[in-house]
């Protein structure tokens, strides 16, 4: 992340909030965010990009899947269909491969660490 301002910091912790409030809803998207917020899907994506360097898509992703590595690894979920609908994801698969592309590990090993 680059040097951010204290009004970005605290943009960044509302939207970090909104992420969490609505985690578990598959379609709460960049346009579901970017109203939330009260503000264009286009402001979003510039605003996003230029305070994390990530495309708004991104970001929410790894946010989600920050959410489920630490819903693995409390012990909360047995399955890793069960972690996937939690954090939004509709397809365990995909969320697998994302999960393994981001912590290099799949989501199910870890379960298996536990």
């Amino acid at each position: 992340m680059t040097s951010t301002s204290l009004l970005d910091r605290k943009w960044l912790e509302r939207l970090n909030q909104l992420l969490l409030a609505n985690s578990a809803d598959a379609n709460y998207n960049n346009a579901a965010v970017a109203a939330a917020l009260g503000i264009s899907d286009s402001t979003l994506h510039r605003k996003l990009v230029r305070i994390t360097d990530k495309t708004p898509l991104t970001y929410i992703r790894q946010f989600r899947l920050q959410q489920a590595k630490d819903l693995i690894e409390s012990g909360q979920y047995a399955t890793v269909k069960e972690v996937a609908f939690a954090v939004g994801f509709l397809n365990p698969n995909y969320f697998s491969q994302r999960y393994a592309a981001l912590f290099g590990k799949r989501p199910s090993a870890v379960l298996n660490d536990l």
